[in-house]
Order: C-alpha cells, then structure tokens, then sequence
C-alpha cells in the first residue's frame, strides 16, 4: 500500500459521502491554499491522521497494519444555530460508522472504519462553533 493511495481513496470517499457528491458540504483538508470558507454555511475541515503501524502476519509476504484517524471537524459562524451542525455531524458519524473503503491499489488494501465515530464538543475556535468527529480507521496490507 502506497501511503499516497490510501491518503487519496480517503479523501475521494469524503468528498463523495459529504462534498460535491453527497451533502455538498465545502471541504477543507491539510495545507489547502485554494479553499474559500463559505460566508454562512456550514463547513468540514478533513483531517487524516496516520498514526503507529505494526505487523499482523509474518510470513513470505508480511501483512501490515496502519491505525490512524480520519477527523472531520464541522465548523459553522458564532450564532449559526445548533440544528444544522448537529444535523451535520449526524451525517459525519452515519458516513464512517463501519464502513470499508477499497484503496484500489495492487495489494487490494482495504481501509476498515470498524470502530464507532464519536463527536467531541469544541465549542467557540477562531469566531466559530466547532464539533469535531472522530473516526478511527485501520489498513492492512501486504508486502509485495
């Protein structure tokens, strides 16, 4: 598994579940000069988060297993209302509440969100309400 690869099929799988093609939420990920936060609408800044990786089968081809964090931070202007960040954080929990995500590489690594979700209340950031959603993953590939 290429780190890239698995960086790149998380990311499709965010903007296809919350973004253009699911719920259209503007999506912010890491070192992204060319986003806009919208004016007065809610928005999700996307965070992928590798974290330690460790061997589950020794053997001619070792397989691997790389843990991390998928963290989905919903933000929304100081005043905005609960509704509609609690509705999104809703629809962040139901997209990576058990679900597999097929990297597509050689390997046929398969990215595991097998590990409940689960929002933490951020409250005020930067003049906006922020909830954060936690989503743990994990990926096990093998050795070419």
């Amino acid at each position: 598994m290429a780190y890239q690869a698995m960086i790149t099929a998380i990311k499709a799988d965010v903007n296809t579940k919350l973004g253009t093609g699911g719920f259209n939420y503007s999506i912010q990920y890491e070192n992204d000069p060319a986003f806009q936060k919208p004016d007065n609408a809610v928005w999700i800044r996307a965070s992928i988060r590798p974290a330690g990786a460790n061997t589950v089968c020794i053997s001619e081809k070792n397989t691997y297993r790389q843990e991390g964090i998928l963290d989905l931070q919903v933000n929304a202007p100081f005043g905005f209302g609960e509704t509609e960040v609690n509705l999104a954080v809703e629809r962040c929990i139901q997209a990576y509440d058990y679900v597999n995500i097929n990297v597509g590489d050689a390997e046929g690594t398969i990215v595991k969100f097998d590990m409940a979700p689960y929002p933490t209340v951020v409250g005020r950031a930067a003049g906006e309400h922020q909830v954060n959603v936690t989503c743990p993953y994990r990926a096990d590939f093998t050795q070419t």
